[in-house]
């Protein structure tokens, strides 16, 4: 039989807004912006006033960002 403590699910990896914002390429403010209109997550939870962010939840929103526009490939013509 197994112990409980070999059961218990590993807690999240937690960020900080600034952690946030630089894994997305922005500032502080820009990441607070989005989160306040609903562009990216919401915080997981709060210590204080202090928001942080499931950092696999941010990484997931990265991945599906809207607005990045869809990666062309170069084109191998010279336009002559």
């Amino acid at each position: 039989m197994a112990h409980v403590s070999d059961q218990q699910e590993q807690e999240p990896e937690l960020w900080t807004v600034a952690q946030c914002a630089a894994f997305a390429g922005v500032e502080p403010p820009t990441w607070r912006a989005y989160v306040k209109r609903g562009q990216a997550p919401a915080p997981a939870r709060r210590f204080g006033r202090t928001p942080v962010w499931d950092a696999a939840a941010v990484r997931e929103w990265q991945e599906n960002r809207p607005g990045q526009g869809r990666k062309r490939p170069q084109s191998t013509q010279d336009g002559a």
